[in-house]
């Protein structure tokens, strides 16, 4: 989460180097190995859920066609 702040004078280059460092710092803090596993077990979860919601037909979709008949059918 980004944070704004409101200053009445210009940010010398000390202040914004010190600002940037503690911002790094704060990013590398939050990326750390305990924060990996929870993201991708909730990928997981994610994605077993949909799996688990989305409707599958029982039936089979696909007609079986007798080729051998069509066949003799198309020759007369």
């Amino acid at each position: 989460m980004a944070r704004t702040i409101i200053t009445s004078a210009p940010e010398n280059p000390e202040d914004k180097a010190a600002r940037v460092a503690r911002a790094r710092a704060e990013r590398r803090e939050r990326q750390n190995t305990r924060n990996l596993v929870w993201s991708i077990l909730a990928s997981l979860g994610i994605v077993a859920l949909l799996v688990i919601v989305v409707v599958r037909p029982d039936t089979n979709l696909v007609e079986t066609i007798d080729w051998q008949e069509v066949a003799t059918q198309s020759e007369s």
